[in-house]
């Protein structure tokens, strides 16, 4: 029954976001996507018959797949403003100012008028300061909150109103930015750039917002392009990777990416390996790789799950302590007496159910380990769990791909899963790790599937 419920639940989400529709992430073109949800589930694999892109469904319905997401897009977006000039070895992009009204100017407007309103009563309303601060003392004080709405307003103009200009010649790769009048440009040498990437510049809504990296030897990167929408920033990737990979002195490596990573390549051996407290991967020699992921969190949300019970039974018995009903009440006002003496248990109720289900996930997950061994047979699966051991088997064939999926964040940083794609399912290999060991457990999988 359960099993039953869950197929429907996904069937009728399959429904809404095949009415809905969804769209190449390469060109733009409708997908076709089959009547019914199959076997694969949101995993399937998808294929645009207009420019052979290949992938899943899944991370074209979520934040997704950070691989798909930040991979370069060959044609340029409908409607987008920025101006191409494109040579032989030489290329620039004008990347026009927006010149709107943001909410930065708008707040800086309401705070320099709260601002202007105490100073003005401070200097014609008789207003005093109070104690024995002189008007001068007043006036200072507020002089700081004057710079302040000045700050954000001259803030909020740059974002609305600075052009963007990135110019590729043969020796360099120069940003220029210009803010009215002001020009203030920084370059790198062309042969020194060592890739061209998607990297995070903040996170909104828990969802990270991407900024154009172009990153060189020695650590002083050329970043820009935040405020573009995720369709120009991967055209304007595959533009500049385009362009910078013509010369073999200035042809880019790509991180994270597996494009023309394997002519050449060394084995897996060359990979580095990880040893974190949750993962472990590691070569089996003859092209193979051993992955192994630990499931750390079972005593963290026990511990959080007794806290929360503790606490709530504490709280719950301070405020039913002195508790009673007015007896001299009657009629709709002891209803309503009753009815918000009630809401302590309500709440209390709330934190038991919270406090047990963090007990029993960190239950589940105590212990479990997961082992994934990738060799020339195939892939195998092992779960260890309490003495007991299960195990899977795929194929190479059963292999599709590898996904890298945003799953969160800590500290304005976000952190990654990794999970294998199956003809059948999706194997998750690592749930909640940063980029570089999510990017480096992703290469040393696809290097495995492109062995085949």
């Amino acid at each position: 029954m359960f099993k039953k419920l869950v197929s429907s639940v996904k069937e009728s989400g399959y429904q809404k976001v095949r009415k809905k529709g969804v769209r190449c992430p390469d060109c733009g073109n409708a997908l076709d996507l089959p009547e019914r949800l199959p076997e694969a589930g949101f995993g399937m694999t998808l294929k645009c018959s207009h420019c052979s892109w290949m992938g899943g469904l899944s991370s074209l319905i979520s934040h997704g797949s950070r691989d798909q997401l930040l991979s370069s897009r060959k044609e340029k977006p409908e409607g987008s403003k920025i101006k191409e000039v494109v040579g032989d070895v030489k290329a620039s992009w004008l990347i026009p100012a927006k010149g709107k009204f943001n909410f930065l100017m708008f707040f800086a407007l309401f705070w320099l008028f709260v601002t202007g309103a105490f100073t003005s009563g401070l200097l014609f309303g008789g207003v005093q300061v109070s104690g024995e601060m002189p008007l001068w003392g007043g006036m200072l004080f507020l002089g700081i909150f004057w710079l302040i709405g000045l700050g954000m307003g001259y803030a909020g103009l740059r974002m609305a109103y600075t052009e963007l200009l990135v110019r590729v010649d043969e020796n360099a790769v120069i940003l220029t930015r210009r803010f009215f009048k002001k020009m203030w440009s920084r370059s790198i040498p062309r042969d020194q750039v060592k890739r061209v990437s998607l990297g995070v510049a903040y996170t909104q809504n828990d969802v990270p917002v991407y900024q154009l990296e172009i990153k060189n030897a020695d650590g002083k990167d050329l970043k820009f392009g935040s405020s573009l929408s995720l369709d120009e920033k991967r055209w304007l990737l595959g533009r500049l990777e385009s362009v910078l990979g013509e010369r073999g002195e200035g042809k880019i490596a790509q991180q994270g990416r597996v494009d023309g990573l394997f002519s050449g390549a060394s084995g897996l051996s060359s990979l580095e390996e990880v040893k974190t407290k949750s993962l472990t991967v590691q070569s089996m020699g003859r092209g193979g790789v051993r992955i192994i992921r630990r499931y750390t969190v079972g005593p963290v949300l026990m511990i959080a799950g007794l806290i929360t019970i503790i606490g709530d039974f504490v709280w719950m018995g301070s405020m039913w302590s002195d508790h009673s009903v007015g007896e001299s009440s009657d009629g709709i006002a002891r209803v309503i007496d009753f009815l918000f003496s009630s809401l302590p248990l309500i709440f209390s109720l709330v934190g038991l159910v919270v406090g047990g289900a963090l007990m029993v996930g960190g239950f589940w997950v105590l212990g479990r380990k997961i082992l994934f061994e990738f060799d020339r047979d195939g892939l195998k699966v092992q779960t260890e769990w309490r003495g007991k051991r299960t195990q899977k088997h795929f194929s190479k064939s059963e292999v599709l791909r590898v996904d890298v999926i945003h799953s969160g964040n800590v500290n304005n940083q976000p952190r990654f899963a990794v999970a294998v794609v199956t003809e059948s399912e999706n194997l998750k290999i690592c749930g909640f790790e940063p980029d570089d060991v999510a990017d480096t457990v992703k290469l040393w999988v696809d290097r495995w599937i492109a062995g085949k």
